[in-house]
């Protein structure tokens, strides 16, 4: 391209689409847990299933997926996602049932699988100097978290007043506004990779291959892995929450659309915070902030008000907001491009899998015990992922490392 965007515009034009897109997909799942509850007789084991087969099968999905950013135009990539996207959630607008619900939501899943390894392999290619990727991927972040406010908080609004199937076909239309917003970024989504590069990065499990042989974030990948298990309690957990504080339909959508949205705020606030990270200190709050994620996690499960339920929702938000772009760097720094989005994916599709995990453990105990003592399991085990990333609170990580294997 001659004259190519500037990297400022690039950044912001894919921060908004990204939070204009989740906030349509945010409100869209609000109103999806909210029909799938009401329709099953307030069953959690429903709502495990609906994460599971949503949220969840990310993991499943991610390492082909992330094989596509490796191999296909990225930007064109994403656009194909959205536009898939919208169109189940088109069809999702005049589905009533909760099994056929699921089925849309499952769809979607498989529809937006390649969007988020794709967008964060893309990262150094956007920003001319790799001293700007902590800055790029905060407002990248900035916009994911913003999307995550407004979306439950629209969605618990207004699902109550105008149904979800509603909230479904606004949905299909914000996809529709992220793919042209991807579509007008002008600069490439790629670095230069050498045939040589591609060659030593052969294959679906090349980006497995990668974090093997890559310490630092072989141990991140462990402990993040822990961290999303109990993740998965807290998230069965947030309606059954909810419904302990409020009764009555009205009152427990927007109780729900705000305790989501009172996370999302706090992971606004965390994504601008962390633009001030640096290699020589990310590690440290990387570490810092996993420790706080778990202690508000369970410090939910005892709050005696639901204003500060909304409280701890918020810090927990914004520690693991600081703590996601200190991840999200670090990989991206440390993967070359021809491999870039298959290790984002396998680092993104190990979590996903954990989380499906802990849904599906959730499910039936907070059925047996429910939400406020799971919630407070899940913030004790979640500090055991803290106790894994430890060593590395002093550990200085930059660049790429060298290539070190060819393919088997």
């Amino acid at each position: 391209m001659t004259h190519p965007q500037s990297v400022r515009s690039a950044v912001h034009r894919l921060a908004i689409a990204r939070g204009i897109s989740i906030t349509g997909g945010a409100a869209a799942f609000t109103a999806l847990m909210f029909a799938v509850y009401e329709r099953t007789g307030q069953d959690p084991v429903w709502l495990a299933a609906t994460l599971i087969l949503t949220f969840g099968m990310n993991g499943v999905l991610g390492w082909s997926a992330g094989s596509l950013g490796d191999r296909f135009d990225r930007r064109v990539l994403m656009i194909v996602s959205e536009l898939c996207g919208a169109g189940v959630f088109a069809v999702a607008a005049f589905v009533h049932a909760p099994v056929l619900l699921i089925a849309c939501g499952f769809a979607a899943a498989v529809a937006e699988a390649p969007f988020w390894s794709a967008s964060g392999a893309a990262v150094p290619a956007l920003v001319d100097d790799p001293k700007d990727i902590e800055h790029a991927t905060s407002l990248l972040s900035i916009g994911t978290y913003s999307g995550i406010f407004f979306g439950p908080a629209i969605g618990g609004v207004l699902v109550g007043h105008i149904g979800p199937n509603w909230i479904f076909a606004a949905n299909a239309v914000s996809f529709l506004i992220s793919a042209g917003l991807i579509w007008s970024v002008r600069r490439s989504f790629h670095e230069p990779v050498s045939a040589e590069e591609h060659e030593a990065h052969v294959g679906v499990w090349a980006g497995i291959r990668f974090i093997r042989a890559d310490e630092i974030l072989r141990r991140i990948l462990a402990g993040f892995t822990i961290m999303v298990l109990f993740n998965g309690f807290q998230m069965v957990s947030d309606l059954p929450l909810v419904a302990t504080f409020f009764h009555g339909k009205t009152d427990i959508g927007r109780g729900y659309g705000l305790i989501i949205a009172a996370w999302g705020i706090g992971s606004v606030a965390g994504s601008f915070a962390a633009r001030r990270l640096t290699p020589t200190i990310e590690t440290k709050w990387l570490v810092i902030m996993n420790g706080g994620f778990a202690l508000t996690m369970g410090l939910v499960g005892v709050a005696p008000l639901f204003v500060l339920v909304l409280c701890l929702a918020f810090l927990n938000g914004a520690t693991d907001a600081v703590s996601l772009v200190a991840l999200r760097s670090i990989q991206v720094r440390r993967a070359p491009d021809a491999v870039r989005s298959r290790v984002v994916a396998t680092m993104e599709g190990a979590q996903n899998i954990s989380l499906a995990v802990g849904y599906a453990i959730a499910g039936p105990l907070v059925r047996l015990f429910g939400p406020n003592l799971v919630y407070a399991l899940a913030g004790i085990g979640a500090a055991f992922g803290t106790v894994v990333l430890w060593p590395l609170r002093h550990r200085v990580i930059e660049g790429a490392v060298p290539e070190r294997e060819g393919p088997s």
